[in-house]
């Protein structure tokens, strides 16, 4: 007779220890996941003046909308926590993060945010989640904690020519309406400004700025000028500048080069002289 009631005690008491915590969360339950996604999606539209200091138009001014988008998971504990934060960060020229672009705390475990990038940008997103949740043996609890992080590809938006200015000029007869800062004569010298747009954190190489200046190629050529130089640092009228002198009528082409990327190219016209 004792071993029938034995057999039952032991039963009955896996059923109490069964029921003592039903539906609580284990520890294994606890695997967190992220992923993160950063892609260029549109043209931004911007206002205001260009970097040469003229009034620009509202448009494309060489930025982009990226978009930052996440997706992230505890696993298939109900009762999990989550943490995330998510920064979109500047990258070097040699592959490390500097600045934050952007930084996220969201409550959504998966979403999106817009991004704008700048001009001459490399910009990488990161992500990271952490899980917590507690779990009881009926007489303690014990507290669990698990994070898991992922990085997104880089995005880069070439630098930009954001416009022109040509800040002297020795001029030999009249110039056209509004021609002054924007026409070139031929047989004559012009101090032209390149308005450049780039982030030198991303496209140049650390150093002096003397370095820095030779990594960046101001280019010209059309109407017989040709130029191909660094920015002349004793012009103190525009940041990026340089001589130039084209011999006929015509257009001059213009674009630089920074860190060997090539921006956009503008075109200025030139006028013959006339009168003299």
């Amino acid at each position: 007779m004792l071993r029938p009631a034995i057999a039952f005690l032991s039963i009955f008491a896996c059923l109490i220890a069964t029921a003592v915590v039903p539906g609580v969360a284990r520890a294994d339950h606890l695997t967190p996941s992220i992923s993160v996604k950063l892609e260029l999606v549109k043209k931004a539209r911007e206002c205001g003046l260009n970097t040469a200091g003229q009034r620009a138009r509202c448009g494309w001014r060489g930025a982009y909308v990226a978009r930052l988008s996440w997706n992230a998971s505890c696993g298939t504990d109900p009762g999990a926590s989550a943490e995330l934060a998510i920064n979109a960060n500047l990258v070097k020229r040699d592959g490390t993060l500097s600045r934050s672009y952007i930084s996220l705390n969201p409550d959504e475990l998966s979403g999106q945010s817009p991004l704008s990038v700048s001009p001459g940008s490399r910009v990488r997103a990161q992500a990271d989640i952490t899980c917590t949740t507690t779990t009881s043996d009926g007489q303690a609890e014990t507290f669990h904690s698990a994070r898991a992080e992922a990085t997104s590809s880089d995005v880069f938006v070439r630098p930009y020519l954001d416009g022109y200015d040509i800040t002297r000029n020795t001029i030999c007869g009249p110039l056209p309406r509004g021609g002054i800062g924007t026409t070139l004569q031929a047989r004559q010298f012009a101090t032209v400004g390149w308005g450049l747009r780039f982030s030198g954190t991303s496209m140049l190489r650390p150093g002096s700025l003397s370095s820095q200046f030779k990594q960046i190629v101001l280019r010209a050529s059309g109407a017989d000028a040709r130029l191909r130089r660094s920015p002349a640092r004793h012009i103190r009228e525009a940041d990026f500048a340089q001589f130039v002198r084209p011999t006929r009528r015509g257009r001059v082409t213009l674009w630089a080069t920074i860190g060997g990327v090539a921006t956009n190219k503008i075109k200025v016209p030139v006028i013959g002289r006339r009168g003299c």
